[in-house]
């Protein structure tokens, strides 16, 4: 019996080392648990002399408990497991959190900024340019009949071509500028530190280039597409504007920029129109 306690307290000494390397290895995937991670990693590194002392008083004084030496492998072991199924379970929930986030963030199908993450960081924008004084432009595009393509090609054939004008679109526009899908064919623009007649010439960059490219569909089709796109201005020194949040001046900008593109469409389409 004196044999089989010695080994069972090997056994609990061995398993607690184990949970505690699980909960060190753990610390870098915890995220923001980091500290109350670690202080547990300690802890159990601590009973770990817990499973020596009665090693030493075995070797010693030659008496043992051997209740003792059972309760303390089972405790050891149920850390491990524990220790082992926590972390696992934190893991998977630090993983799904991201693809959540990833969610949130960007569309799914065109992978630009999603409508929430595209106003998010317009109000950032906003706030930056009244403090700086610099204006800021919104452009709105809306592919023309784009309804047609859908009912002609198929849904499949008219995802592609939002894909594939999106990625167009960031390549055209520079990387401080924010560029996001904000419902079906539709498509947000916000350029810190522009002018009206920058972002004009942005939009007519935009509508030549999106009209001069051919866009390629699954079934090897290739489609030609036009935009139309509506532009208006955010001006820090316009009084209008004064007693407005930040939440709610982008939602007149946006407003405004949506006239200017139907107004643009009631022109005829393929082309930009200013509010």
């Amino acid at each position: 019996m004196k044999d089989i306690a010695i080994l069972l307290y090997y056994f609990a000494f061995v398993a607690q080392i184990g949970a505690t390397i699980l909960a060190f290895a753990a610390f870098r995937f915890v995220g923001k648990y980091r500290i109350g991670w670690i202080i547990l990693a300690i802890g159990l590194l601590l009973m770990a002399g817990r499973r020596i002392t009665p090693l030493i008083s075995i070797q010693e004084t030659g008496s043992y408990n051997f209740l003792d030496a059972i309760l303390a492998a089972l405790i050891s072991l149920l850390l491990v497991i524990g220790i082992f199924v926590i972390s696992k379970i934190v893991k998977d929930w630090q993983e799904k959190s991201k693809r959540l986030e990833k969610l949130l963030t960007f569309d799914f199908l065109t992978q630009v900024f999603s409508k929430a993450e595209v106003l998010r960081k317009g109000e950032i924008e906003l706030q930056r340019s009244k403090r700086s004084g610099h204006s800021l432009a919104v452009l709105e595009l809306d592919i023309d009949h784009f309804k047609l393509i859908n009912d002609a090609h198929g849904h499949q054939a008219g995802d592609d071509v939002l894909k594939g004008l999106s990625q167009h679109c960031l390549k055209i526009l520079r990387e401080i500028d924010l560029f996001g899908r904000i419902g079906g064919e539709e498509f947000i623009a916000i350029l810190p530190e522009t002018t009206i007649n920058q972002a004009i010439e942005v939009a007519e960059r935009l509508r030549k280039d999106i009209e001069a490219c051919s866009y390629k569909t699954r079934c090897n089709q290739s489609l030609k597409i036009t935009v139309s796109i509506g532009i208006t201005i955010y001006s820090p020194s316009d009084e209008t504007h004064r007693n407005l949040s930040n939440s709610e001046i982008l939602e007149k900008l946006i407003n405004n920029a949506d006239e200017a593109m139907y107004k643009a469409k009631a022109a005829g389409r393929n082309q930009i129109a200013t509010h």
